[in-house]
C-alpha cells in the first residue's frame, strides 16, 4: 500500500508535512510532491515500491506534456495488456501508475472502467484547473474528502483528500467534529459504513466513485455500480461453479504480478483458504502464507491457528505465525 494526501484550491495555512508524517508507515519507501502554478493545488505521495522498486517510480507522476499530475495507491493489476493497447506511447518507466496516468490523460474518467485492480487515485489538471479522486469498484483502497467552503467566497473553497482520515486532521484545516450518523453506524454495525466517518464534513469517496472538485464545488459520480452488474438467472450450479474458479483463476494470476515477492495472509477460513490451493495448484515455488494468531485465542478456544497450519502443511507453504497479544495490541 500507498499514502496519498492533497489539496485543490486555497492551499495556504495547512501543514503539509504533518500529512506526508502521518503516512510514513503505508509507504516506507519514498517520498514526493508537487505543488501546481500558483499555489492552487498540491499532491504529496508515500511509496511502498512494488511494481518497478526503482526511483523511476516516484510519485508524483506527470504527463508528458506536464498538464497532469497523478498520484495513486494501490495496483492496476492489467496494466501490462492496457500499455499494448496504447498506441503511440512509449513509457518510460515500468509502472502501472504510468499507464494509468496516461490513460487518464487520453480518455479522463472514462478510462477508469478499464482499470482492473484496486486503487485509489488523484488526477490534477494543470489546464483546467480540476482535481478528480476515484476509488475502485469494490472500495478495496481507502481515499477521504473533506470540502472546506468556510470562507463563505466559492472561490476560496478547497478540497483537501487522504488516505486516511488522521491525515486530514493533521492538516490543521479540518475541525475536530464528531459526526452524528458516522457514530451512529459505528454503535449499530461495529464498524463505519461509507460513505460516512466518525469526523464531521469527513466523507469516502464511494467505491466505484470519482469526485471532481472544480471552481469550488464539488461533483458525486459513479464509473461502477454493483447494481448494473448482469446477472444470469438461467446459469446451472455446476456452470457457475466452473465460472467461478475460472475468474477466480483469472483473479488471482493479475494479483500476482509484482517485481518483489508476494505472500498470502492465511487466516484458515474459506477464502484465504481457496487463495492458498487455487495459486499452489499453478505450480508457483515457495509459496509464503502468513498468519496473525491474537494470545488469549489460544485459551478461549477460538484461534483460527489450527486451521491455517492444516492448510499450509497440506499445500507446502512456507509458512509462519505471528502472534500478538493483547499489550502488543
Amino acid at each position: 500500500m500507498c499514502g496519498l494526501a492533497g489539496i485543490a484550491g486555497n492551499t495556504a495555512a495547512v501543514d503539509r508535512e504533518a500529512m506526508l508524517r502521518s503516512l510514513v508507515h503505508r509507504g516506507p519507501d519514498d517520498e514526493g510532491e508537487h505543488a501546481a502554478a500558483g499555489g492552487r493545488a498540491w499532491l504529496g505521495h508515500r511509496r511502498l515500491a512494488i511494481i518497478d522498486p526503482t526511483p523511476a517510480g516516484r510519485q508524483p507522476m506527470h504527463a508528458r506534456n506536464e498538464r497532469y499530475s497523478l498520484v495513486l495507491n494501490g495496483e492496476i493489476y492489467n496494466y501490462r495488456e492496457l500499455r499494448d493497447s496504447l498506441d503511440g506511447f512509449s513509457p518510460s518507466t515500468g509502472t502501472d501508475t504510468e499507464i494509468a496516468l496516461e490513460l487518464l490523460a487520453r480518455d479522463g474518467a472514462r478510462a477508469l472502467s478499464r482499470l482492473r485492480g484496486m486503487f485509489a487515485i488523484a488526477l490534477w489538471d494543470e489546464q483546467t484547473g480540476e482535481l478528480l479522486l476515484a476509488r475502485d469498484r469494490l472500495g478495496e483502497k481507502p481515499l477521504y474528502y473533506f470540502h472546506d467552503d468556510s470562507s463563505g467566497n466559492e472561490a476560496d473553497g478547497r478540497l483537501l483528500f487522504a488516505s486516511e482520515v488522521r491525515t486530514l486532521l493533521a492538516s490543521g484545516a479540518v475541525p475536530r467534529r464528531l459526526d452524528a450518523d458516522g457514530l451512529d453506524s459505528y454503535l449499530t454495525f461495529g464498524s463505519v459504513a461509507d460513505p460516512f466517518t466518525l469526523v464531521d464534513g469527513v466523507r469516502a469517496v464511494p467505491a466505484g466513485g470519482v469526485v471532481r472538485f472544480a471552481n469550488g464545488k464539488v461533483e458525486l459520480s459513479h464509473y461502477w455500480r454493483m447494481g448494473d452488474v448482469a446477472v444470469d438467472h438461467t446459469m446451472t450450479r455446476e456452470a457457475a461453479v466452473e465460472a467461478l474458479r475460472a475468474h477466480m483463476d483469472t483473479a488471482q494470476r493479475r494479483c500476482m504480478v509484482a517485481d518483489v515477492p508476494v505472500g498470502i495472509l492465511l487466516s484458515g477460513g474459506i477464502d484465504s483458504s481457496v487463495n492458498v490451493a487455487l495459486l499452489a495448484e499453478t505450480g508457483i515455488p515457495d509459496l509464503r502464507t502468513f498468519s496473525v494468531v491474537f494470545g488469549g485465542d489460544r485459551s478461549t478456544g477460538v484461534s483460527e491457528e489450527a486451521f491455517s497450519s492444516l492448510v499450509a502443511e497440506r499445500f507446502g507453504t512456507q509458512h509462519k505465525t505471528c502472534t500478538v497479544s493483547l499489550d502488543d495490541a
